[in-house]
């Protein structure tokens, strides 16, 4: 059973925390003594994130680094994100990973967009440091995003917009591979209420506020449309969608495995 010392945080900190537990085990279940690099770019979740598997690693019994990647894009607010990671993890004692590269001018001789080629930089860079890590030794290394419930809603409307599957209606997985994302089941508000309560300063990324992002549209424009005029509970109703469509995915996928 997972256990942490909640005493000096306020009680829905403590609820938020035990439910975190609780999914880890249900959802996550790492070997003991696994290596969670967690992708960190400053903000709200990913600082939260970082926080609480520090703070529980050896509850969890886990070993915990951090990774940031600086894609060139937003100047010296790029830069400041990146120093900022660095000296959280310092005083903190977190081994630190920096990875670098010039996203614009890589969207450009790829005829990406920026989203796209930041992204597969991004991973690029994750898994090239799994790798490493492993060569040299590490045994069960995982790369964890600080992917939330409001992130999978978003995920489903954009596939739904695009025209989608029973595939793409399963969203985000909180596991898939090496890769994990341990707070598929928590709402924004709480992971800012969780930094508010441990005095963390998360950085703020100004490209999230950009409206030519298809997905900064669907999170500040059609998500607030339609729980305003159609259905408060939107975000809940498709993160439950999302986890029912998952699981008949995998039972087709294994049935199909099955009889080939």
């Amino acid at each position: 059973m997972l256990l942490f010392n909640f005493q000096r945080l306020e009680e829905e900190i403590m609820d938020f925390l035990k439910t975190f537990c609780q999914n880890w085990q249900k959802k996550i279940a790492l070997s003991p003594h696994s290596m969670v690099i967690v992708a960190c770019s400053g903000g709200i979740d990913s600082l939260a994130l970082l926080d609480m598997l520090w703070q529980m690693k050896a509850r969890l019994q886990i070993e915990v680094a951090a990774a940031h990647y600086e894609h060139g894009i937003r100047g010296e607010d790029s830069l400041g994100d990146a120093a900022f990671v660095q000296e959280f993890c310092r005083q903190q004692g977190i081994a630190f990973y920096l990875g670098s590269g010039n996203v614009p001018l890589e969207a450009s001789q790829k005829n990406e967009s920026l989203e796209t080629a930041a992204r597969r930089m991004r991973y690029g860079f994750l898994y090239g440091l799994r790798d490493k890590l492993m060569a040299e030794g590490t045994r069960g290394v995982y790369i964890a995003t600080a992917h939330h419930g409001d992130d999978q809603a978003e995920t489903l409307l954009m596939h739904l917009l695009r025209g989608s599957g029973i595939r793409g209606l399963g969203g985000i997985r909180s596991r898939q591979g090496c890769l994990i994302r341990p707070l598929l089941f928590a709402r924004k508000s709480q992971l800012t209420a969780y930094c508010q309560t441990r005095e963390l300063t998360p950085r703020h990324d100004s490209s999230n506020d950009e409206l030519e992002f298809l997905r900064n549209r669907i999170r500040l424009e059609l998500l607030p449309l339609l729980e305003r005029e159609y259905n408060p509970a939107l975000t809940e109703g498709l993160c439950h969608l999302a986890e029912l469509a998952a699981q008949d995915e995998d039972f087709l996928q294994a049935n199909v495995k099955n009889a080939w």
